[in-house]
C-alpha cells in the first residue's frame, strides 16, 4: 500500500532547503518526493514540516537512570536496558544514534 503525505513543506538535507512537497510512502521506504503525487490513502500534513530521521551522536543508551548503578548489572542486562531508551529516541524522530 502507498501512503501519500499531502500538503506539507519537506526539508532538503542536501541544499538546506524547505519547500512545499508531497512524500509518497511504500511500506516504510520513501519512493517519491514531489509536486501532485498521488497514493492509496492519503495523510493531510498542510501546515507540518517533514524531516528526515535526526542522529543523536552523543547518547548513554545502556545506562539509564532508572536502574540506579547500571554498573552493578551484568552486561546482558546492561544491554536489555537500552531498549526503553532507544524507544524513547526513536519516538521523539531520531533514528541513528551513536552510543558514546
Amino acid at each position: 500500500m502507498r501512503s501519500l503525505l499531502a500538503g506539507g513543506s519537506v526539508f532538503d538535507a542536501a541544499s538546506g532547503e524547505v519547500s512545499r512537497a508531497d512524500v509518497v510512502l511504500d511500506g516504510d521506504r520513501i519512493v517519491s518526493v514531489g509536486i501532485d503525487l498521488d497514493g492509496d490513502e492519503a495523510v493531510d500534513c498542510t501546515g507540518g514540516l517533514l524531516l528526515p530521521g535526526f542522529i543523536d551522536c552523543h547518547t548513554h543508551v545502556c545506562m539509564s537512570q532508572t536502574l540506579g548503578d547500571p554498573f552493578g548489572l551484568p552486561r546482558t542486562a546492561r544491554a536489555l536496558s537500552a531498549v526503553p531508551v532507544l524507544r524513547t529516541l526513536l519516538g521523539l524522530g531520531i533514528t541513528t544514534v551513536r552510543d558514546a
